[in-house]
């Protein structure tokens, strides 16, 4: 399965495209869970990717690009934003922001999806979920 599509920048139309995408994926790939985290890590990176990327600017769009087979689930997201630097990110676990309401995205992502990869400057984003029948 490939999937491929240029998002305008609108955080309404997020869960439309990820039933969409999540649609053409062969269901016995997927383990008990699989499903659940790839939502949930594809719906954090295409919200930081509108809103923290493109900062909701209309004219800004995003590239979701997505490649399946019975192994494992590669999605790249590209926005056209400034970039940031992951590593820079505060820990979501520490004291001092457990009770921020914010800023726990890459955190998530980084925890599901089996590889994590940032590139070109922090605008781009591939993660990788391995499919695990037996969970």
């Amino acid at each position: 399965m490939k999937f491929s599509k240029e998002l305008p920048t609108k955080l309404e139309i997020i869960p439309q495209v990820i039933d969409e995408l999540l649609g053409q994926i062969d269901e016995s790939f997927f383990g008990k869970n699989d499903a659940f985290h790839i939502k949930l890590c594809l719906e954090e990176a295409l919200v930081n990717a509108m809103k923290h990327g493109n900062k909701l600017n209309p004219d800004f769009t995003v590239n979701l690009a997505a490649e399946a087979d019975s192994e494992a689930l590669l999605i790249t997201i590209v926005n056209q934003g400034d970039g940031f630097e992951h590593e820079s990110i505060d820990d979501p676990t520490k004291e001092h922001n457990l009770r921020k309401p914010s800023g726990r995205g890459v955190f998530i992502i980084k925890t599901e999806m089996d590889e994590v990869e940032f590139f070109d400057q922090g605008r781009g984003l591939k993660m990788t979920k391995f499919f695990n029948k037996e969970k």
